[in-house]
């Protein structure tokens, strides 16, 4: 399984999606979208305040999924 995560922001809004696909698919497997709050505005070099957040609310989504459809 692999994950691919991009995160897009607005002024106020932070757009994650995670696409959960295998090298043999031809089409992913799942598509996880999250939506919140900007809560820290970006500052060079602090990858971890801004999109860090970001990733691992997707992640989180992902492991909750994968535990409800026993993908593991």
């Amino acid at each position: 399984m692999i994950v691919a995560i991009d995160v897009y922001y607005t002024l106020k809004l932070a757009k994650s999606v995670g696409v959960i696909f295998d090298w043999s698919d031809e089409f992913p497997s799942h598509v996880i979208v999250d939506e919140f709050d900007v809560e820290s505005d970006y500052i060079l070099g602090e990858f971890f305040r801004r999109e860090l957040p970001c990733i691992l609310r997707i992640l989180h989504k992902i492991n909750q999924a994968s535990v409800a459809a026993n993908y593991y």
